[in-house]
């Protein structure tokens, strides 16, 4: 799905949003270029609605005017079963408002079914990253976990996990307002019940101001 250049201050690349269990659907999209861009906010209807809504806490803001490639994330973790339409409403810093085409996310019935065979972390996305990111990941049972942020020299900066959790796929949004530009590293644990390490997997994130 594309932005129409001719018609709009941006060149979108790239839109896309995809399913995951528990009831999790995550968009991405990519500009190749912008003009005096504000922001975006996420819409969203059902089949049965006649009018997309916009989604509380989905304003991403956009790089006002740039000509290079900039990534965006957003998760909406309040959906059900059942088919769902999604849309990007882009603002302007003179107020205009333009709309991307509408995306279909289809999950299933069954979907919270669908449980992890194994621990497993994502790339965070975006990455680089200014300010906020999005981080995934996989439990396969009833466990202890914890997610944290550590810098280069290995201390603690952010904790973003720490409970026990049940088997299946979750997102978590890591906001680096607060930090220094720089390379950080985030560590998924995994605990038995009994205190005994189960699973440890880190990987890096770029912060860049």
């Amino acid at each position: 799905v594309f932005f129409d250049p001719s018609a709009l201050p941006i060149q979108l690349s790239s839109l896309k949003a995809s399913a995951a269990s528990r009831g999790c659907v995550q968009l991405e999209w990519t500009t190749l270029s912008e003009i005096n861009n504000y922001g975006f906010y996420v819409q969203r209807r059902t089949p049965g609605e006649s009018a997309f809504s916009t989604l509380p806490g989905s304003f991403e803001s956009g790089h006002g005017t740039t000509s290079h490639p900039q990534e965006y994330s957003y998760s909406d973790t309040s959906v059900g079963a059942g088919e769902w339409f999604y849309r990007l409403r882009q603002i302007d810093l003179d107020g205009a408002v333009h709309y991307s085409d509408a995306l279909q996310v289809d999950i299933a019935a069954d979907a919270d079914r669908r449980l992890p065979g194994s621990y497993s972390l994502d790339q965070n996305f975006p990455n680089p990253f200014n300010p906020a990111t999005t981080i995934a990941y996989e439990v396969p049972g009833l466990s202890m976990m914890t997610l944290k942020i550590f810098d280069i020299l290995g201390r603690e900066v952010a904790v973003l996990v720490d409970g026990v959790q049940s088997s299946g796929r979750y997102t978590v949004t890591f906001d680096g307002s607060r930090l220094s530009s720089g390379l950080y590293f985030y560590r998924l644990q995994a605990r038995s019940l009994a205190g005994q390490t189960i699973s440890s997997v880190s990987k890096k994130l770029l912060l860049l101001k």
